[in-house]
């Protein structure tokens, strides 16, 4: 049920009303104001009559200087309703009585004998209104004598004491008026609006599954209007709902079997897509298992064919026979380097890496993993550094052997894809976090194109086949290094322009060591 003072109708009708109210409280302002205009006027008018009248008498009392007379004229001037105050100015004398303007932009009160009594300050209400006028005598021989001036006041109070009548008139004339219409306006447009609408959201209300054939609403209008027309597509509604609803029945009848045997399709599914995954995970387990059992199989012959290449490369030989255990010697590194990366991923695949922290010496340790790589940075004139910010800690708390790996593996790249130039390493702590160290591997080589720096991360990727061909490697090292610095909580990026060289970001926990 909607309450009438919430409805559609009280809206509008508020609307409405408050523009009118609006309207006539302007209007009254208008005619108060016109009406105050008027009253003023007339007061005005009945002031400049009063010296015609008085003139004379006052003209022959001045020019006698009888005081009694003159102070007689004033009080019979002073006692008529228009006159707030009187003064005459003879040029030697100043005679007043009432309320007469003050040259501090108030009043000074005189009593009937010209005593002064008090002297303020003009509020609204008694605000003075002059109007000066000429005093003069006329001789028996025809001739005028000015005598001097005077001025009679009167003040805002006697308007307003005259006009508050016209404005209660006008003020109740527009109440009346405005109450009437609110009555008229307000039955009209429940009758026509608001019982009509309450209707209709009564029956929306009762709308339901079980009783539409019993909702049908009938406002009764004589001329098709908007309520007609909301009529007309309300019970247009409830036959589409209900034709709807016969339709959903015929439809629910054969649902329940369809769904029942859709349960069981998927129930199948289900059991279907578990046996298939547990296979999968066997699977990849046994896959897991055998690549590393091969290659710890692998690795063990490789370990003896390896020493006894260098052993055979250190002993005395022939020129050609130094090339061919230096060949022997380079693949055997490549071998083993290739056969770690398929350690090193199939344990991260099988999720068996696990970590191991431990304090090292930041310092020692980056002079130790540069070093292993100063003699193959000297056979190829490249030179190799690192430094050290002052903000990092001299000890971290870490996994040397994850970090070893990382480091070997994107020192050993730069090495394979740098012919001339440096190599450096820097560390120093992240610019958006200082909880973590970030390292910078930065090279002069042939750098990576854009469009593939964010696929060189993904397993078995390399920047292109050319690359491949001529340097080696099975596209597993920088996938190694991702999950590995991931592991120690951090992350790695590249940088890089072909042609320019390439500097690879990876940062790892700040995890400092109590002193």
């Amino acid at each position: 049920m909607v309450k009438f003072k919430n409805s559609i109708a009280t809206h509008l009708f508020r609307v409405i009303f408050g523009l009118y109210l609006l309207v006539t409280i302007i209007v009254t302002i208008v005619q108060m104001v016109f009406e105050y205009e008027n009253v003023s006027e007339n007061i005005k008018n009945e002031v400049a009559q009063l010296p015609a009248t008085f003139i004379n008498g006052l003209g022959s009392a001045l020019w006698t200087y009888n005081e009694r007379a003159i102070r007689s004229i004033l009080i019979g001037m002073y006692e008529i309703p228009v006159v707030s105050g009187i003064k005459i100015d003879d040029g030697t004398d100043v005679r007043a009585i009432g309320q007469v303007a003050s040259e501090k932009g108030g009043y000074i009160q005189f009593d009937e004998s010209g005593e002064k009594k008090v002297e303020a300050s003009a509020v609204l209400f008694e605000k003075l209104i002059s109007y000066k006028f000429d005093i003069s005598f006329t001789k028996k021989d025809g001739d005028s004598v000015n005598l001097g001036t005077g001025i009679i006041y009167t003040n805002n109070e006697i308007i307003f004491e005259r006009v508050k009548y016209g404005f209660i008139l006008i003020i109740i004339n527009s109440v009346v008026k405005t109450t009437a219409l609110f009555v008229i306006f307000l039955f009209f447009m429940r009758r026509i609006l608001s019982r009509p609408l309450i209707q209709l959201a009564n029956q929306t209300g009762e709308i339901n599954l079980d009783n539409l054939k019993n909702i049908n609403i009938d406002i009764n209008k004589s001329k098709r209007n908007e309520l007609m027309i909301l009529e007309e597509s309300f019970n247009g509604m409830i036959a589409k709902l209900l034709k709807a609803r016969n339709e959903l029945d015929s439809i629910n009848l054969h649902l329940e079997e369809k769904v029942r045997a859709r349960t069981e399709e998927l129930e199948n599914e289900v059991e279907t897509r578990k046996h298939a995954q547990k296979q999968a995970e066997e699977a990849n387990e046994i896959k897991s298992n055998f690549i590393a059992n091969i290659s710890h199989e692998i690795r063990t012959p490789m370990t003896s064919i390896y020493g006894m290449a260098r052993f055979i490369q250190n002993s005395e030989l022939e020129d050609a026979q130094k090339n061919y255990a230096d060949t022997i010697v380079r693949n055997c590194e490549n071998l083993m380097s290739l056969i770690e990366e398929i350690l090193d991923f199939s344990k991260i695949e099988s999720s068996t890496v696990e970590l191991d922290f431990s304090t090292l010496n930041l310092q020692e340790f980056i002079e130790d993993t540069v070093n292993m790589f100063v003699l193959q940075a000297s056979k190829k004139n490249i030179n190799i550094s690192f430094t050290i910010h002052s903000d990092v800690p001299d000890e971290i708390l870490t996994d040397k052997n994850r970090l070893r790996q990382i480091l070997i593996n994107l020192i050993n790249n730069a090495l394979k894809f740098t012919e001339t130039g440096n190599i450096t390493i820097a560390i120093k702590p992240d610019n958006d976090d200082p909880g973590l160290l970030e390292f910078a591997v930065s090279d002069t080589g042939i750098g990576i194109p854009l469009d593939r720096q964010n696929k060189i991360f993904e397993s078995f990727t390399q920047v292109d086949a050319s690359t491949s061909r001529k340097y080696g490697g099975t596209g597993l090292g920088l996938s190694i290094c991702k999950h590995f610095v991931e592991m120690l909580g951090g992350d790695i990026r590249v940088s890089s322009s072909p042609g320019m060289g390439s500097t690879f970001y990876f940062t790892i926990h700040n995890n400092q060591i109590d002193a």
